[in-house]
């Protein structure tokens, strides 16, 4: 059995780990690392250093991860889609109408795949089955983090700065990132959970996801076409 060629789009604390992890697989093939800072990159083999994000073809990926930010498949999540199975780290991405409607057309028409990890959002699997049934009445997703562990910009940026210099409950959540799932279905069928994740203060991603993280690297590109959760 060939091992599946991951291309690793992002080189922060969860793309260093997915590398290592990738590296350290039996069934994965490190194909391609990209950052946009390349002189992160002294670390990583040269021949695995990718600099232009249009070449990315000539690495011969079989799935193409991103772990850098929403504006990575903004600007070049079709043309992944054209090369290779795509799992999207960044899914905010799609909240974004036009961008979400350019991929699905892409997964859709294509013969790769557009996967969705699970990351901190336990139960997402469940919910989808309760989608396609035409079961699902409700569902309302909070995510709870120390503002520090939100990269923001602009208005929010300045709003989340006032709420990081003052003092309150903010403190509490200095060494964890809780997702609270709350799901309303027919016949007043109800489900709550609530994710508790162990992170370091200011980190984006809680400890747990990391794992979680690479279990759907293993699982991404099994499924050809269309958009999938993994």
């Amino acid at each position: 059995m060939c091992a599946k060629r991951i291309g690793i789009v992002g080189y922060g604390h969860l793309g260093k780990y997915l590398v290592k992890a990738v590296e350290e697989h039996p069934l994965l093939e490190l194909a391609f690392v990209w950052n946009r800072s390349p002189g992160s990159l002294v670390n990583v083999e040269k021949k695995l250093v990718c600099t232009d994000l249009r070449q990315v073809a000539g690495y011969a990926p079989d799935l193409i991860v991103e772990v850098a930010h929403p504006d990575v498949t903004r600007e070049y999540g079709e043309l992944f889609l054209s090369v290779a199975h795509y799992m999207i780290g960044s899914p905010t991405a799609m909240a974004d109408p036009e961008v979400e409607a350019r991929l699905r057309h892409a997964a859709d028409a294509g013969k790769y795949g557009l996967y969705v990890p699970a990351g901190a959002l336990w139960g997402g699997a469940d919910i989808r089955k309760l989608v396609v049934l035409g079961t699902l009445e409700s569902l309302k997703i909070t995510m709870k983090k120390h503002p520090s562990s939100f990269k923001l910009g602009g208005v929010l940026k300045d709003k989340n700065d006032e709420i990081t210099s003052g003092t309150g409950p903010v403190t509490l959540l200095t060494d964890r990132h809780i997702v609270v799932v709350e799901v309303g279905g027919k016949g007043g069928f109800k489900v709550t959970t609530e994710r508790y994740n162990p992170a370091k203060l200011g980190a984006v991603t809680g400890n747990a996801t990391y794992n979680s993280f690479l279990s759907s690297v293993v699982a991404a590109g099994t499924q050809g076409s269309g958009i999938h959760l993994c």
